[in-house]
């Protein structure tokens, strides 16, 4: 029996109805290594969500108030296991009113600025599809900005408090919480050439925005664009997240238009060039409980260095890379691109050396660059091991 996708199951029915989804494989302890799991992927809060709804009687419930004996569950304790769960719920459910009292204090300092300002990633998110200010876990707040915009928006976040690291010219903070300031939906700012894999521009995204409810001046991606950006960030980040399949799930839930032509679906992902961001966020879905209909999948066109890349990750049983890196060398359209990307990936600028090696002398960052390149070895290395069968999942 699964117990990932036992527990897989339990998270999207917490939202989700069991239509398209499969019937649980079983009952099964919930124990303090999925326990770990859940808050590991972001998916705590909406375990909590799904033991509220079941019969006091169930098994799980009585485990739940058993002591932990895993002591590196954050936090660090020995409370019940229904104890962390309760309390990520909580903090969750904290953090993101302070996120949501921080827009509307960005919202009101935008006013007659003229700034276009997208809302996008987890508080996007959260707010389309989930209902609930304590389900959807944020660590921060992403904005989509235009670069012509960047010194304009200067004095709007020191108004409402904001500063920034000399280092990070786009991270801004007050106190606990962090807004990040993004120019694409690629993180371009650390390596320029990953704008050539992706076609979607934050123009494109600020003109068939949708209105954030709630709010006069910030926008949000529509559901296509929502969907873009989920998978495009998922794969930056080696897929090594389950809440952004839940994401994805709730997206096609919430929005029917999605899935009601798979053909059309995969043309505009084509013309946005996240064919293949949205082909591998699809095939991690196939090792879900539950299943898009009409699966489009089928329609999505991609070349076939990325088929025969992503048929050798299915074979070794979707052990996907870590490091998101390597699916953006398939993404390059022409070899001077790839060489760009390389130059940009292992010659990074002086700022994004900082950045990587924080509180070193930078005077010679270039003597930096062979540990640099040791790094990203390892990482490959990694990545492809952890696709070999019997090697390191995530």
């Amino acid at each position: 029996m699964d117990k990932i996708r036992y527990l897989r199951w339990l998270c999207l029915t917490a939202l989700l109805d069991s239509d398209n989804t499969d019937e649980p494989p079983g009952t099964m302890p919930l124990t303090d290594e999925l326990v770990h799991y859940a808050c590991r992927h972001g998916l705590a809060p909406l375990l909590w969500r799904r033991l509220l709804k079941l019969d006091p009687r169930h098994p799980d419930l009585r485990l739940m108030t058993e002591a932990v004996t895993d002591d590196g569950l954050p936090p660090v304790s020995r409370k019940p296991l229904s104890s962390l769960l309760r309390e990520s719920y909580l903090s969750t459910l904290l953090r993101n009113l302070q996120i949501q009292k921080t827009l509307r204090e960005l919202d009101d300092a935008l006013q007659q600025t003229g700034i276009p300002c997208l809302v996008w990633k987890g508080a996007a998110i959260s707010a389309m599809v989930y209902g609930g200010m304590g389900l959807r876990p944020m660590d921060d707040i992403d904005l989509l900005v235009p670069e012509i915009h960047w010194q304009a928006l200067i004095p709007v976040l020191n108004q409402i408090g904001f500063s920034r690291r000399p280092d990070y010219p786009l991270t801004w903070h007050r106190g606990p919480m962090v807004i990040d300031l993004h120019g694409d939906i690629t993180h371009s700012d650390r390596i320029p050439a990953r704008r050539k894999a992706l076609a979607l521009n934050t123009g494109t995204l600020l003109s068939r925005a949708a209105a954030f409810p709630g709010y006069s001046h910030l926008v949000m991606p529509s559901p296509f664009d929502a969907l873009l950006c989920l998978a495009a960030n998922a794969m930056k980040h080696g897929f090594s997240k389950d809440i952004w399949i839940v994401d994805m799930f709730l997206l096609f839930d919430r929005f029917p238009e999605l899935s009601s032509s798979p053909r059309r679906l995969a043309a505009d992902a084509g013309e946005a060039g996240a064919s293949l961001p949205l082909f591998l966020l699809f095939k991690c879905a196939e090792s879900w409980p539950r299943r898009l209909n009409p699966d489009p999948i089928g329609e999505l066109e991609i070349s076939r260095r990325a088929a025969a890349f992503s048929r050798f990750v299915s074979r070794a049983g979707l052990r996907l890379p870590n490091e998101g890196e390597l699916y953006y060398l398939l993404m390059m359209k022409s070899p001077r691109d790839l060489m760009a990307y390389l130059r940009d990936t292992f010659f990074p600028s002086r700022q994004v050396m900082k950045q990587l090696y924080p509180g070193k002398p930078m005077g010679c960052y270039w003597l930096y660059y062979p540990n640099r390149h040791m790094r990203l070895a390892i990482k490959l290395f990694q990545g492809l091991a952890s696709m070999v069968p019997g090697g390191r999942q995530r």
